[in-house]
């Protein structure tokens, strides 16, 4: 085999389905027959972790409301559209900013979650008579640490 090597990517794949290594390792495995490949465990040292509060209480408010409430469980985007700041009068100033936004309209860190939350809500009451959700994401406060909400 020499050093360049010609992969055809079948008809039926979405051209940006392709994009890395490991999308023409998945094909070639597919057309071998996943069958065929040598079977090798994972290994893996497993530690044992030192127990914290704050995680019990997560595991609890995550059992009450997605169990008990049957609340769904998300994470959104950490940034918030611009628009949805204007509309409830944030002081943009005090927020964090990203340096490559996506759009410049989604330049903004979020520092509360019921900017998404709202939207989010807002586009399924219209399939839904109840909607209950819980984001699981984090905000971004004004003393520059991260907080999980």
């Amino acid at each position: 085999m020499s050093d360049t090597s010609v992969v055809h990517v079948p008809v039926w794949r979405a051209p940006s389905d392709i994009n890395i290594h490991a999308d023409i390792i998945e094909e070639i495995a597919r057309h071998t027959g996943y069958d065929s490949l040598p079977f090798a465990s994972m290994t893996q040292e497993v530690k044992r972790t030192q127990w914290v509060a704050d995680v019990a209480l997560r595991r609890q408010m995550e059992e009450l409301s997605v169990h008990d409430l049957r609340a769904d469980q998300l994470e959104t985007y950490p940034w918030v559209p611009e628009k949805m700041l204007d509309a409830w009068s944030v002081d943009k100033t005090q927020l964090y900013t990203i340096n490559n936004p996506l759009a410049p309209e989604q330049r903004y860190l979020r520092d509360d979650l019921v900017y998404n939350l709202l939207s989010y809500t807002a586009k399924n009451s219209k399939f839904f008579d109840r909607v209950a959700v819980r984001d699981i994401g984090k905000v971004w406060n004004q003393s520059g640490a991260s907080s999980a909400a």
